[in-house]
């Protein structure tokens, strides 16, 4: 687990909750987020961020209660803040810092990449997904449509380090992205654009790019390891 660089204003532990780990973030006041997080996803505010570990064959029918339930368990109030699940050991995080950005991902893909539209596929084809967790902090405010642009860098950065490393597909189909900026002070002008020819939208762009190719890298050498 790389814990350093540390977002400006977090704190982070690891813990061990029924024998697996969760990567805990947390901060002393609210930052606005935007998440597609399976709790407390959407725009809103966040002052902890969860990423556990579950097992390949997790099944639970009610991931946000589950994921509750964990944030109780770490000391944390549920309903104020994000937390996201894979089955990539949260150890293997890649964190990566660039000029007004911090960047956390845990990367799973295993053989289960595809690419997006398969018209003649049934759902039924799509064995356990990997999933690439991509949590990120700006060190400045942004406006909500500048975070949704921000999804679109990372995004697009993360299909990149993908189709440089040969695999089959833009991401899994359970990748989630997290941000968290500031709450912008009174008075104070928030970023309004976050695409790649932005300065910061840039440094989020090889953020993301170099955690995801890292995290390719670390489970190929993994795998191979497993099975030599």
């Amino acid at each position: 687990m790389i814990t350093s660089p540390r977002p400006r204003g977090w704190t982070s532990s690891l813990h061990q909750v029924g024998g697996r780990p969760v990567m805990r973030w947390e901060s002393d006041r609210a930052w606005r987020s935007l998440s597609s997080g399976v709790l407390g996803g959407g725009l809103g505010t966040s002052r902890w961020v969860l990423n556990a570990t579950v097992p390949n064959d997790f099944d639970d029918d009610s991931p946000a209660e589950y994921l509750a339930r964990l944030a109780e368990t770490v000391g944390l109030a549920p309903d104020a803040g994000i937390g996201l699940l894979t089955a990539v050991d949260v150890h293997a995080a890649v964190t990566v810092a660039r000029p007004g950005v911090t960047m956390c991902v845990t990367t799973g893909v295993g053989p289960h990449a595809k690419w997006p539209a398969v018209h003649d596929a049934e759902v039924s084809e799509y064995p356990r997904a990997g999933t690439v967790n991509a949590v990120v902090w700006l060190d400045h405010p942004a406006t909500p449509d500048a975070l949704v642009n921000a999804v679109i860098t990372v995004t697009e950065a993360k299909t990149q380090a993908f189709w440089e490393a040969g695999v089959a597909g833009t991401g899994t189909c359970t990748d989630t992205v997290t941000l968290l900026c500031p709450v912008p002070a009174e008075g104070e002008e928030p970023t309004r654009y976050l695409g790649t020819r932005s300065p910061v939208g840039q440094a989020l762009a090889t953020a993301a790019h170099a955690a995801v190719a890292t995290g390719l890298r670390q489970e190929r050498a993994a795998f191979a390891e497993s099975t030599g």
